[in-house]
This record gives C-alpha cells, sequence and structure tokens, in this order.
C-alpha cells in the first residue's frame, strides 16, 4: 500500500519506539471503573495498570465481560474511570472537561467498532470525510471540504475502495463497510486508533483480510493499534498482547515472536 498524506513514517520493520522524552505515547494507571445500580455495586476494571507505545499493536485479550472494552472505552475518553489516571504523551487526561476531551477524541484518538457505525444516507466517501469537518483535526481546525474530499479519496483508494466511493452502506459487503470504519478512523491522522472487536461481524477469510490491513498500516505508517479481540490467531501477530481476567490484566504480557505480514 502506499503512504497517505498526514501519516507518520518510518523504516519497515522497525521495533515500536517511545514518544518523545522517553515517555510511552499512552499510559494508564490504577484504573478503576465502577457501575452502580442502586446500592448494587459491579466493579468491572480493578487497577490497571497499561503502557502503550508509539508505532505498536496491542492486543487485548479475555472472555466476554471481562473488561475489555471498558478499559478500551477508557483508554479513548469514551467514558470515565470511577479512579485512576491516563496520560497521552505525558499529560493526565481524566480531569480534562468534556469538550476538552471532546477535541482530544477527535484530534488524537480513532476508533473502529464491530458495528462499523456508517451513517446510511451517506455514500462512503461522505462517511470518511466526517470527522475532519466536525472538529479540529490533522492541521488544527475542520478541513476545508475540498482537502477533505481529496484525503477521503486517497484513503479508500489505498484501502481498496477507489471503486466504490458513491456507494452507500448498504450497497457494501461487510468487508467494505470495515474499511470504510478504517478509513474514516484514520481521517484526522490519528496517534492511536482503538479497535473494539473489528472482525467479530465478519467470516473468518474477511477478518484474516481486515487484520492484514491493520498490518500494513502499522508496519508502512507505523500507526499504533490498540486492539480488543477474542481470536487468538489474529492476536498472535501483535507486538504484544494482554490478557484480561476479571478486570485484570495478566502480570506478564506475551510478547508475539515476530510481527507477521
Amino acid at each position: 500500500m502506499s503512504k497517505i498524506p498526514g501519516s507518520s513514517s518510518g523504516e519497515e520493520g522497525s521495533p515500536p519506539e517511545q514518544s518523545a522524552a522517553g515517555q510511552p505515547l499512552l499510559r494508564a494507571s490504577s484504573l478503576r471503573k465502577v457501575y452502580r445500580d442502586g446500592t448494587r455495586e459491579l466493579e468491572v476494571l480493578r487497577g490497571v495498570n497499561l503502557q502503550i507505545e508509539t508505532s505498536q499493536i496491542l492486543a487485548i485479550i479475555g472472555a466476554s465481560g471481562s473488561g475489555k472494552s471498558t478499559l478500551l472505552h477508557l483508554l479513548g475518553l469514551l467514558d470515565r474511570p470511577t479512579s485512576g489516571q491516563i496520560f497521552y504523551r505525558g499529560r493526565e487526561l481524566t480531569g480534562l472537561k468534556e469538550r476538552e476531551r471532546a477535541a482530544m477524541r477527535t484530534r488524537e484518538f480513532g476508533f473502529v467498532f464491530q458495528m462499523f457505525h456508517l451513517l446510511p444516507d451517506l455514500d462512503a466517501q461522505e462517511n470518511t470525510m466526517l470527522p475532519a469537518l466536525i472538529g479540529p483535526g490533522l492541521f488544527g481546525s475542520p478541513l476545508p471540504r475540498s482537502r477533505a474530499w481529496k484525503r477521503s479519496a486517497d484513503l479508500l483508494a489505498r484501502l481498496g475502495l477507489a471503486h466504490r466511493l458513491r456507494h452507500r452502506p448498504s450497497q457494501l459487503s461487510g468487508g467494505e463497510k470495515q474499511r470504510v470504519a478504517i478509513a474514516r478512523a484514520l481521517m484526522n491522522a490519528p496517534a492511536i486508533v482503538f479497535c473494539d472487536e473489528p472482525t467479530g461481524n465478519l467470516d473468518a477469510a474477511t477478518s484474516a483480510e481486515i487484520y492484514q490491513l491493520l498490518l500494513d498500516l502499522n508496519r508502512e505508517d507505523r500507526q499504533t493499534f490498540v486492539l480488543v479481540t477474542h481470536e487468538m490467531d489474529l492476536a498472535a501477530r501483535a507486538h504484544r498482547v494482554l490478557r484480561m481476567t476479571d478486570g485484570r490484566l495478566s502480570s506478564g504480557d506475551e510478547s508475539a515472536p515476530a510481527l507477521s505480514s
């Protein structure tokens, strides 16, 4: 795949690197999440500590209900922890006001979900453009429509959808919808893309195809991914694999012997 303007660069096959001043790109410290229903409490996360390095693919595995998606939502500022802290490039995020959190999500983070979440009345290119038009992104302010139009077309072409720009979600296959969702996540050139079961709605062959696309983006652009998945064979190809069990990450992480292409 060719590079996209606005993407990061680096040597193919280089190991993950830390951000400036030796800081991890993202760090979580003692994260807890408790849901309350009347007098009943459900502790979903129980003091999670985690570091994510630049250019890393981190896979988080575990049984359904173990807290994987909850952790992803906290790291991506989609929800707030009950206690604990999150640091991005050394900056503490948990105290940010809602407007600041929204700006951070739009500018620095991308999201890919199992259910695609494409707007049905917009075509593939319009869906891809949305993050650049609604708030500060790659250039610090909403991107002019003409530049967003070109970047979205470039992204979709790179992901193999140059012939599907005018197609609406109902006219796309599951794999094509997820490619549009990935293009949308990359629109503002985010530092991190959070993927919550991105292949959960796809058959085995399409799942492998989508995961290979993520591997390619990491290798060629040094794009950082945090991936929640139940598919062990896919997770094993990440730089790191962590297991979530009853709201806690495993004490030791497993490093893949090689990041295969």
